[in-house]
């Protein structure tokens, strides 16, 4: 911090809660970074809202560093991707996912997408969503259809979102596609590879 490379979004109430405070990347850490080739361009240009991002979105990112970080314990080899990682020209761009990972299992390789359904998502939206991923992976002649991993705020979404996949299993005919779903607590209590899922199927 004496740099100037982060900065922490202060609130006096942290003391007061001990909740632990949150750091973001600051200008002179930006800069730091486009001096390496590895940081594309893009990326770069959006560090610098980090510090405009919104409570739910910031809490949403530390989430996804954990499982990665929960996962590199048992799977040191594991691929493991945010859309920071995704190709412009890619067609999982197409998606856009929140996260994914590959994980080998016994020699068996298993690839996984994951999708964020937000608190205010309304109806529609949660079922234009699960269409997206219902079509991306039936309209493509893909050999190994990945794990649909949905995670919900609440359970009564994940109920929702249960309820929904199951129906629109049906009707797009994707029985080969597997839509698992939790919520968010769950994932941080216990670990993304745990058995918290609950596997969508056809009614």
């Amino acid at each position: 911090m004496q740099k100037g490379y982060i900065k922490r979004n202060y609130n006096p109430s942290l003391k007061i809660n001990a909740i632990p405070a949150k750091y973001y990347i600051a200008l002179n850490g930006i800069k730091f970074l486009r001096t390496q080739p590895v940081c594309q361009k893009a990326y770069l240009l959006k560090l610098y809202k980090e510090h405009k991002k919104s409570p739910s979105f910031i809490d949403q990112c530390l989430l996804i560093a954990d499982i990665y970080l929960h996962l590199l314990e048992t799977e040191p080899n594991i691929n493991f991707y945010t859309q920071s990682d995704f190709s412009p020209r890619g067609i999982i761009k197409e998606l856009s996912p929140d996260f994914g990972f590959t994980r080998t299992v016994e020699g068996k390789k298993t690839n996984y997408v994951a999708e964020f359904f937000s608190e205010i998502i309304p109806s529609k939206a949660i079922s234009a969503t699960i269409t997206k991923h219902l079509d991306f992976f039936t309209e493509r002649d893909i050999t190994s259809s990945p794990m649909i991993l949905f995670i919900c705020p609440s359970q009564s979404m994940a109920k929702v979102v249960l309820r929904l996949s199951n129906e629109m299993l049906e009707a797009n005919e994707g029985e080969d596609l597997t839509i698992l779903i939790s919520t968010q607590e769950q994932v941080k209590q216990q670990g993304i590879e745990k058995d918290i899922w609950t596997q969508a199927i056809a009614s």
